[in-house]
């Protein structure tokens, strides 16, 4: 789940867990740098010497300028072994369901596939009824799709109060804890 940063700082409702929201962020995406107009000056015109001297007093790999509501910054290197250990620290039990909905809903079924053929088309790559693909698409519910369910316990329930109940998030852990 891609939630900004900024909201999720505002579900925290004391200082430190907030702060550490921050770390947990900078940490899994890279900490943000922003730049003063002087400072970005200089990185531009930074010969060689200069741009490795740069790289060690903002402590970043490589010199590339990024701007975001009008702030230039640098985006400081992901750290995601660091950002694993203190996940493990903070998630203290992790239980996953079985796979539901397999196979997915958008593999179609053999009739179907005889179907298309009957009609002409050889492979997917060829255009079909577009019109039948939204009827399709209009009748899936969230429960039609691949997931499973889980429990997840955390060492602070501040960590997990900006979650609801049934709440839906795409997340890569499912090649790790879901397949066989």
């Amino acid at each position: 789940m891609h939630v900004p940063l900024s909201r999720v700082e505002a579900f925290a409702n004391d200082l430190e867990l907030a702060g550490e929201f921050r770390r947990l962020h900078d940490l899994d995406r890279g900490a943000r740098i922003d730049l003063t107009p002087a400072q970005a000056a200089e990185i531009r015109a930074a010969d060689k010497a200069t741009a490795r001297r740069l790289m060690k007093t903002y402590g970043v790999k490589r010199l590339s300028i990024n701007l975001l509501d009008g702030v230039e910054y640098l985006q400081a290197e992901r750290r995601p072994e660091a950002f694993y250990a203190e996940a493990l620290a903070i998630v203290t039990d992790y239980r996953l369901g079985a796979m539901k909905s397999l196979p997915p809903p958008w593999e179609y079924e053999d009739e179907e596939i005889a179907e298309f053929e009957e009609n002409g088309f050889e492979d997917f790559d060829e255009p079909f009824d577009i019109a039948d693909y939204k009827r399709r698409q209009a009748r899936l519910r969230l429960d039609d799709y691949p997931h499973a369910e889980f429990t997840m316990t955390v060492k602070d329930t501040g960590y997990v109060e900006h979650l609801d109940r049934g709440i839906h998030f795409a997340t890569a852990i499912y090649g790790e804890y879901g397949w066989d």
